[in-house]
C-alpha cells in the first residue's frame, strides 16, 4: 500500500477523549509518520505518541516519546498491522487513532 493521497489532511486535526484534547500532526521529515500530542500536559500525557508508518509493509509501530528527543523512547508495539480500509478514510483513521489512544489511558499505559 502507498501513503495516501490526502495523508497530510489528518495534520492539525483535535480530538477529545475521556476530557482531554489531543491534536495529530504529521511529520513532513520522515513522510508517513503520525503524532498525537496531548494538548491538556497532564501527568506524563505530555509524552506524544509516534505511529511509525511503513506503508510499504502496511505495518506500524508505536512509540511513546519524550518531548525533545525525537524518535528516542517507549516502544510499546512494533510491526502491528494496518487496516487498509481505516487508512484510506480521514475519519476512520482519526477514530483508529482515537480508538488506540482511548485502549493506552484505559490500561494506563499513558
Amino acid at each position: 500500500m502507498n501513503i495516501p493521497i490526502n495523508f497530510d489532511k489528518i495534520d492539525g486535526v483535535k480530538f477529545d477523549l475521556n476530557g482531554r484534547r489531543y491534536r495529530i500532526e504529521t511529520d513532513h521529515m520522515e513522510k508517513g509518520d503520525v503524532w498525537v500530542y496531548s494538548d491538556n500536559h497532564i501527568r506524563d500525557l505530555n509524552w506524544p505518541l509516534c505511529f511509525d508508518i511503513d506503508w510499504q509493509k502496511q505495518t506500524y509501530a508505536l512509540l511513546k516519546c519524550k518531548p525533545g528527543d525525537g524518535r528516542n523512547g517507549n516502544v510499546l508495539a512494533t510491526d502491528t498491522s494496518l487496516i487498509e480500509h481505516l487508512m484510506r478514510d480521514m475519519d476512520l483513521f482519526i477514530f483508529f487513532i482515537k480508538d488506540i489512544v482511548n485502549a493506552l489511558i484505559i490500561n494506563k499505559i499513558i
